[in-house]
């Protein structure tokens, strides 16, 4: 017998995995998080203005990061800076092509990471990237 309020299957659902936002079984809003290193804080956020006026993300977080990595057939040990940029789904194509044109390394790292945000969050950037 189930405890009073609960309907049957409704245990193997919160096993199965419950969401905190949506309830037993619910689904949250997704959005992307583009992560993109940059040379410098000051690239960083130059980029980070132009996205954010053009309405291609709704938010851009910077911070200083150190890398290690091939180039030009030695190790580099570098410091760099991370930006992370929060924008819709719907913006990727923007979003890449925008980084590809605009941005100072020859090649530069591009990361699309789904995620499930929170549904004020999700409302908060559609409305401000409309």
């Amino acid at each position: 017998m189930l405890p009073q309020g609960l309907k049957a299957g409704a245990r193997n659902r919160e096993v199965q995995g419950s969401s905190p936002w949506g309830g037993i079984g619910g689904e949250m809003p997704k959005m992307l998080m583009v992560y993109i290193t940059f040379p410098s804080k000051k690239d960083a956020e130059k980029i980070a203005k132009m996205l954010i006026e053009r309405k291609i993300a709704a938010c851009c977080n910077i911070f200083s990061i150190k890398s290690l990595y091939w180039w030009g057939g030695k190790i580099e040990n570098t410091k760099e800076v991370v930006m992370i940029v929060k924008t819709l789904k719907s913006k990727a194509n923007n979003l890449i092509n925008f980084i590809k044109n605009n941005h100072p390394y020859t090649v530069p790292f591009i990361g699309v990471i789904n995620v499930e945000v929170n549904k004020e969050y999700f409302k908060w950037a559609k409305n401000t990237l409309k």
